[in-house]
């Protein structure tokens, strides 16, 4: 029996949610792979095909993004008692979002003339970036 979970995001461009993956890797202290397909691991050996697959080093249990549509869905084993089971899945849902959206709003303004002249984090964790539109 499959215990795979999916989970619908709001990303959309692979391009932001790798670039997001990058940035906060590190504090998950996994490693990110990307392949068509690459396999997230669950229970049992049980596995199942994703674009991008984050090895989170915890006995063999995977997440994964599966681009369904026009975004991308995360693919994990969340089993109550499997290795991910105390891992916090809306923390990193919410970090994940916010870089995404950091990342897709620099480039995208930056396309559109603005060049960032300041940024900031607040103390309850949003980003504030301060931009300029030359003329």
């Amino acid at each position: 029996m499959s215990h795979f979970t999916k989970v619908k995001t709001t990303i959309a461009q692979k391009k932001y949610l790798r670039m997001a993956l990058d940035d906060i890797r590190e504090k998950y202290r996994c490693e990110v792979f990307e392949g068509n397909p690459v396999y997230v691991r669950g229970w049992n050996g049980q596995k199942t095909a994703c674009e991008i697959r984050l090895d989170l080093h915890n006995g063999g249990y995977d997440i994964g993004f599966q681009k369904e549509q026009e975004v991308y869905s995360m693919v994990a084993d969340w089993w109550q008692g499997g290795p991910l089971h105390n891992f916090p899945q809306r923390t990193f849902i919410d970090n994940l979002t916010q870089r995404y959206a950091y990342h897709a709003a620099k480039e995208e303004l930056s396309l559109k003339g603005f060049s960032l002249k300041d940024e900031r984090v607040e103390e309850n964790g949003a980003i504030r970036l301060t931009l300029r539109r030359l003329a």
